[in-house]
């Protein structure tokens, strides 16, 4: 059966008698084609008019919470429905999910009541128990994720995945997979490492650490927007005779030992140091060669060696 309505046609309930206001009901019967129940079209050519397409307006006098305004079943189940309120229900088997709608203007969506995402105006907000989380190929799902960030504490972001070790990468500059710059941060064999790395045309950037007045340099040669840089495989001051290790009687190291030797450079004779302490340093004696002296705080200069 089929209907043509034009403007104005209306279908209206049964007005004999008794009167009947019942619904309009279609069975489909049993089918082995594609015959579908509504199979409904319409042109729409005006492009100042705002056209619906299907509405159902009900005027709520009372009805019980669960009312629905919409229920779409298979086999007497329902799959999918929209309550008066317009929250959406969802079901694949055992699986239930939502659409609900919350009076301070935020939307829950939540799966056998297992946690929330919330939608609104200002964000997307997880559940404490809900992770954010991606997967390498095919349809997401909680079973293939391989990489997620979660909630440990208040204030505290994890990236976890079990016993899997995680890293972490900023790019400076990435083409694809073969060619990038970028730091990474991350476990290696149960050894946190931060790295350099590149491929292809990428350039292994240097890195420095910044903190207060400090500077750390790693890979950089000195200069002097670096207090200590670590170039070569050496340990080097960014700028000329210009930063201590430790200091006189506070912050020392406890002991120094070299694979080799240690090299002084002449200089005017330093200022006599604390009580209990001694400064060896190296001098020129006034005739062009070097001693090697031993300063004690009471200012007594012993010489140590003078330069044959």
């Amino acid at each position: 059966m089929s209907f043509t309505p034009g403007p104005g046609t209306k279908f209206l309930p049964y007005t004999g008698t008794p009167a009947t206001f019942g619904p309009l009901t279609i069975t489909g019967g049993t089918v082995t084609a594609n015959t579908p129940v509504v199979d409904a079209t319409q042109t729409w050519n005006s492009s100042g008019t705002t056209f619906t397409g299907i509405r159902f307006d009900v005027t709520d006098t009372a009805s019980a919470a669960g009312s629905l305004l919409m229920d779409l079943r298979v086999g007497g189940v329902s799959r999918f429905s929209v309550s008066k309120l317009g929250n959406a229900i969802l079901q694949y088997n055992s699986f239930v999910g939502s659409i609900t709608g919350a009076g301070d203007g935020e939307w829950y969506l939540t799966a056998n009541n297992n946690g929330k995402a919330a939608v609104s105006d200002i964000g997307i907000f997880l559940g404490s128990a809900v992770p954010f989380g991606w997967t390498s190929s095919g349809i997401p799902s909680r079973i293939n994720v391989d990489v997620a960030l979660r909630r440990d504490a208040a204030d505290t972001l994890a990236q976890s995945r079990g016993v899997n070790a995680q890293a972490f990468r900023i790019y400076n500059t990435f083409t694809d997979a073969s060619n990038y710059e970028r730091v990474s941060f991350g476990w290696s064999t149960n050894i946190f490492t931060i790295g350099r790395e590149s491929a292809g045309t990428g350039i292994t950037r240097n890195i420095r650490i910044v903190g207060g007045n400090a500077v750390l340099g790693i890979g950089e040669a000195p200069s002097a927007g670096v207090s200590w840089t670590f170039s070569a495989n050496n340990i080097l001051a960014g700028t000329d005779n210009a930063y201590d290790i430790g200091a006189a009687a506070a912050s020392r190291p406890r002991n120094l030992f070299l694979g080799s030797y240690m090299q002084l450079s002449e200089m005017t004779a330093p200022a006599a140091p604390a009580a209990n302490n001694v400064v060896i340093y190296a001098v020129d004696n006034g005739s062009g060669k070097t001693q090697l002296m031993a300063l004690f705080a009471t200012g007594a200069a012993q010489q140590i060696a003078i330069e044959p």
